[in-house]
This record gives structure tokens, sequence and C-alpha cells, in this order.
């Protein structure tokens, strides 16, 4: 919901009076994309955008709200744009620095392990790793579904399992609950107690 309110924000400031279905063109679009990406802005950020718009217009298309005409995405009209993943590497010595470095303040030192933690842990996305529980992990192996495909698929939701390394389980052993009852959260981040917005600002800020 996040995504979409910033969606419209965004494009609601761009176009004003003519955000609407029937006022809405391939050529819009363009500009909109031209201009944004004029200001600085990403391609993703500018497709992050348009995607949420074109998901509006396959709903109203769906319930008969619009016709073909009024569709402006696809092929011939306006396609939105793609980018090329980009692989930006750091050395091992660039990470050995990392591990070493200690900050002043612990709360810092905390962020950075759990930073750590996911590079550890091949890239574990940190709303997955607020959510881990004692219960993920049994011999040295952390087994857990991804909260986004738990929450969205209908399909069954993969499982992904992976071995935790040395450095995982210190940081584990350095940061984790106290209190390792299987159904406890593995880290201090995340409370039973807290209601899902709560949550949802909490692993945002972890990932700030």
């Amino acid at each position: 919901s996040t995504s979409y309110q910033t969606a419209y924000n965004v494009l609601k400031a761009y176009f004003g009076s003519k955000f609407s279905f029937q006022h809405i063109t391939p050529t819009l679009l363009r500009n909109f994309e031209n201009d944004y990406l004029a200001k600085g802005k990403s391609i993703a950020t500018v497709a992050l955008y348009l995607r949420s718009l074109r998901a509006v217009y396959n709903d109203a298309k769906s319930e008969g709200s619009i016709s073909d005409a009024d569709y402006p995405f696809g092929r011939k009209k306006y396609v939105i744009p793609t980018s090329g993943k980009r692989n930006v590497g750091i050395s091992k010595a660039q990470v050995l620095e990392i591990h070493q470095y200690q900050f002043e303040e612990p709360i810092r030192n905390f962020y950075k392990d759990m930073w750590l933690f996911c590079f550890h842990c091949n890239g574990l996305n940190f709303k997955d790793i607020a959510y881990l529980k004692y219960a993920n992990i049994v011999n040295g192996v952390l087994t857990f579904t991804r909260e986004k495909a738990r929450l969205s698929s209908r399909k069954a939701a993969k499982i992904i399992s992976l071995n935790l390394n040395k450095n995982a389980l210190e940081i584990i052993a350095k940061w984790g609950n106290a209190d390792k009852k299987k159904n406890n959260f593995l880290f201090p981040i995340l409370t039973d107690e807290m209601d899902v917005k709560t949550k949802f600002r909490t692993y945002r800020q972890l990932t700030k």
C-alpha cells in the first residue's frame, strides 16, 4: 500500500488535472519518464511508479471500466523501461575491514552485524531477518519461507534452506534474544506484542 500511495502522490503531482484513465496517453507517459530521468531519478524508480499505475489500469480493464483504447501500455503504445542489473562488488579485504570495525555506540555495531548476517546468509532480506525465529534453525541449518511469498502467493511458498557459517552463528550468539524458545524471534527487532503497522515501521527502520 505504501508503494501505491507513493506512486499516486508522484503521478498526481505530475499529471494534475489530466490524471485520469481517459487523459493519460503513451505520449504523456513517455514525457513523464523523460522528465523524471532528467531530474536524476533512476529507471528503476520510474518503472516502480508506472508498474503501480499499470496494475490499476489492468484492474479497471478486467472490470470493464475502461476500453482497450484507453489502455496506454503495451506493444506499439508505452512500454515500461527496465534497467539492467549492475554487479557492484567489494573485495575480501573490505569485507574483513567491516568485520573488524567497531563503533563506539553499541546500536551501530548491532546494525553493522545485521548487515553482515545478511551477507553471510546469501543476501537474506532484512524483513525476513526480522521475522526469523529460533524454530527456523535446526542443527545449524536455517530454513524459512520468504515473508513476501508467504503472504502473497496462492501456491505453496518455496522453502529456503542454508547452512549457517561460523560468522553467522557468532552474530546469533552475540545479538540473539536470550530466551531461545522455538517461537521466540531470533533477534531483538520485532515482538509478538507489536501490531502489523508497528512491525512494518520497525523492519523498515532496520533496512534504513
